[in-house]
């Protein structure tokens, strides 16, 4: 299997736990391999949040990336063929300018994705996430979604794919304050460096929605200092506030 495609199953859950295991290993040690599934998923998200500025910028990066080597090709050609069809359309609007602590957050905020994949982060298969929960979620029901997430985080009290869905079930509820407490349980070890980012990244949102821009501000910076996936927007935000 080609960096190409581990990286694709990567980002969507679908390494099996040996193949995920040896590329997170990889991962670690490996700063190229690392930029590259950094810019893939910034590019991603890009599309999914409708950041045009943002979106331009890592184009751009990635344009000019295309002549370095073959694997920058392989890997971020198509990323920058669908953002590049996105914005001759005008799909993305222009959203930078001083704003409010509840603006920024409702510029940069989009709930934690999942599908019907019930391979936690680590790699273990959980029989947490079942696939009406996932309809729940998915379809906006945190009516029937939350009772199911506090629930099932009772039996599996460190099963970090809840813990996200029910954080975000719980800001899109109003509920910042408690998706908060989740937010800063440590999370277990054997957990991703993809999912200690997301908490963080999700830590912060929680904490700007209840328009604490100072605390924020504080969460936001040590994302940045980290330099891993939601550095660039973190410091996007502390601009903005």
């Amino acid at each position: 299997m080609t960096y190409s495609k581990l990286i694709d199953d990567y980002i969507l859950g679908k390494l099996p736990k040996e193949a995920f295991e040896q590329f997170e290993k990889e991962l670690k040690v490996n700063p190229e391999l690392q930029r590259e599934v950094n810019l893939c998923l910034e590019l991603k998200d890009s599309i999914t949040n409708a950041d045009e500025n943002s979106l331009r910028e890592k184009l751009h990066l990635a344009h000019s990336s295309l002549n370095q080597n073959k694997f920058r090709v392989l890997r971020i050609a198509p990323f920058i063929a669908v953002a590049s069809i996105a914005l001759m359309f005008g799909v993305y609007t222009l959203f930078y300018t001083a704003s409010s602590p509840q603006k920024v957050f409702e510029a940069y905020y989009t709930p934690f994705q999942v599908t019907g994949e019930t391979r936690a982060a680590n790699g273990r298969i959980t029989a947490a996430i079942s696939p009406e929960l996932v309809r729940f979620y998915t379809n906006n029901d945190y009516e029937n979604a939350i009772p199911i997430l506090e629930s099932t985080l009772k039996q599996y009290p460190t099963d970090s794919k809840a813990m996200l869905m029910l954080s975000c079930a719980y800001i899109q509820s109003n509920r910042a304050v408690m998706a908060e407490k989740i937010l800063r349980t440590p999370i277990s070890e054997n957990d991703s460096l993809l999912f200690s980012e997301t908490f963080k990244w999700y830590l912060a949102l929680a904490i700007l929605k209840q328009n604490r821009t100072a605390d924020a501000r504080t969460v936001l910076q040590q994302i940045h200092n980290e330099n891993g996936l939601y550095s660039a927007r973190a410091k996007e935000i502390i601009d903005l506030l």
